[in-house]
C-alpha cells in the first residue's frame, strides 16, 4: 500500500507522538507501507523545521532536522514532480504539493491533519485520510 503523508504528519510522527502517530510511525519505519514523498515536501518539512517553535520539541525527541529528513529519504520513494505544477487548494497553495505526490506515485491513500485538504475527502481517486481514519481503515 502506498500513500502519501502531509508534511504535518512527518513532522508530528516524529515529534509528538499519539496513539495514530505512533502506529503511522511503526508502519513506516518497518515498511508496512510505502511511502512517497517530492522534493518540494522535504524543502517543506526542511523549512518548517526551521520555524523556533520547533526548537524545544526537537530537543525534547532527541532528534535533528538533519535526522529527520535523513530518515525519510532513506525510507520513502521519492517522486519529481510534475513539470506542470497543479493549482488545487487555493487557500494554501503548498498544500498542492502533497496532491502533486499522490498523482506522480500512484498512491493509494494521502493521509493529512490539514483542514484544506481533509475537506477535499479524495483527490484524483485517492482518499484522503486522518491518520484516525487511516488507522480505523488499516486495521480492517
Amino acid at each position: 500500500m502506498k500513500v502519501v503523508f502531509d508534511t504535518n504528519i512527518f513532522i508530528s510522527m516524529f515529534i509528538w507522538r499519539n496513539k495514530e502517530l505512533e502506529f503511522l510511525y511503526n508502519l513506516f519505519s518497518q515498511n508496512k507501507i510505502i511511502v512517497s514523498v517530492n522534493p518540494q515536501i522535504i524543502q517543506e518539512i526542511t523549512r518548517v523545521l526551521s520555524y523556533p517553535k520547533f526548537i524545544i520539541p526537537l530537543l525534547k525527541a532527541g532528534l535533528t532536522t538533519e535526522e529527520i529528513i535523513s530518515a525519510i529519504t532513506n525510507d520513502c520513494l521519492i517522486f519529481s514532480s510534475s513539470i506542470k505544477p497543479l493549482k488545487i487548494i487555493k487557500d494554501d497553495s503548498s498544500d498542492d504539493i502533497i496532491l502533486d505526490c499522490a498523482l506522480a506515485s500512484g498512491a493509494d491513500f494521502i493521509i493529512s491533519g490539514d483542514k484544506h485538504l481533509l475537506k477535499l475527502k479524495s483527490f484524483q481517486n485517492i482518499p484522503i485520510l486522518s491518520p484516525r481514519q487511516f488507522l480505523n481503515r488499516f486495521k480492517k
